[in-house]
């Protein structure tokens, strides 16, 4: 979503505090961070990290597609 606060917001998922979205993604890897309370940035807590961006703010990413060797 180019880094858009509240751009692709996540929807509670049940009752044990899972919060998810789907999103359809060309193959490709993908950084990205969550925005908490529409402040707080924080990085996927489940999911590798990668080096911060230019703002200092920590990012997780994904990898779409066949992994290649």
């Amino acid at each position: 979503n180019g880094w858009e606060e509240g751009g692709s917001p996540l929807r509670r998922v049940g009752d044990k505090g899972v919060w998810a979205i789907t999103i359809p993604l060309a193959p490709g890897r993908y950084h990205y961070t969550f925005v908490v309370d529409g402040t707080k940035w924080i990085a996927d807590p489940v999911a590798p990290r990668t080096i911060e961006d230019d703002f200092g703010r920590p990012n997780s990413v994904i990898t779409v597609g066949e992994a290649t060797t």
